[in-house]
């Protein structure tokens, strides 16, 4: 009887857990979700989020000196949610939904990345990646993504002379 209250519990974790990305996703079906958030003195001063299923993309920023609240649809096609699926596919990190932080002691900078495939639940991310490896993984998959929203037109329109990036 233990055996089987064992084997119930064991398998319905299995099944309350997302899909793994090696399980046959349809590439027509795959989303990417993007949030980031910028801390100064643990204070928030910046956060960006996109949904690629959505098109949502929100920046915001607040600092002595500048101040963004603008939420814009951004388009990407399918091929270019695919080619970055596909590139986090091969990334070694041991949990595919991970996030990342920096801290500049200095001057007491916090930068959290997550980028979360097929999920849309940003909270679900608790654990940051700590080998250089899987951060770098990170910033590369977020470099990508970040600079395919940035091409795109409505991103133009919007920010029309910006240049920075958090």
């Amino acid at each position: 009887m233990k055996n089987i209250l064992f084997i119930f519990f064991f398998l319905s974790q299995l099944i309350s857990c997302s899909l793994p990305l090696n399980s046959k996703v349809k590439q027509s079906e795959v989303f990417i979700v993007f949030h980031s958030r910028f801390f100064i003195n643990s204070i928030l001063v910046g956060e960006k989020y996109f949904n690629s299923r959505t098109g949502f993309y929100k920046i915001y920023e607040k600092t002595s000196s500048t101040f963004i609240d603008k939420k814009i649809k951004v388009t990407l096609s399918q091929e270019d949610v695919n080619n970055i699926y596909n590139k986090y596919k091969k990334l070694d990190i041991p949990n595919k939904k991970s996030c990342m932080k920096m801290t500049e002691e200095n001057e007491d900078i916090l930068i959290e990345r997550q980028i979360l495939i097929n999920s849309d639940d940003i909270d679900e991310v608790k654990e940051c990646a700590v080998k250089e490896n899987e951060q770098a993984n990170i910033n590369m998959i977020t470099s990508q993504l970040l600079n395919l929203i940035k091409s795109s037109e409505e991103y133009k329109k919007a920010f029309p002379q910006t240049d920075w990036e958090m």
